[in-house]
């Protein structure tokens, strides 16, 4: 059975790469920093934010050099994160940069909790 070469971007020809939407904000080393300190405050002494800011870079990363989605997830981990998480995780990259919730819902301004009960 003939082996699969590696997927380099070198090697993609320049048709085969597909040309993502690069917002501003990603292209500009300050106003990620930025964006990252706002996201993970805590990140220099919590470990756990840490590993999510870490997540949220390399994305950020790798589309700002044009890496195809595939390249990004074979040379993360050692290959073991699905296409289908990168895509993911940059669309919460995004709606952590607009201000919008990640767990898909719409932000709610009520009060949290139970109603209370009105006599009348």
């Amino acid at each position: 059975m003939k082996k699969k070469p590696k997927l380099n971007i070198d090697t993609l020809p320049k048709y085969r790469r597909r040309r993502k939407h690069v917002p501003e904000w990603m292209k500009d080393d300050a106003q990620v920093e930025a964006f990252l300190n706002r996201r993970f405050p805590n990140r220099v002494n919590d470990d756990r934010q840490r590993h999510a800011a870490s997540k949220y870079w390399h994305v950020i990363d790798g589309y700002r050099r044009g890496t195809p989605v595939r390249v990004i997830a074979r040379d993360w981990l050692w290959g073991h994160v699905p296409e289908s998480y990168i895509h993911r995780l940059a669309q919460r990259v995004r709606q952590a940069y607009a201000n919008i919730p990640l767990d898909g819902k719409p932000r709610s301004f009520g009060k949290p909790g139970r109603p209370k009960k009105v006599s009348g």
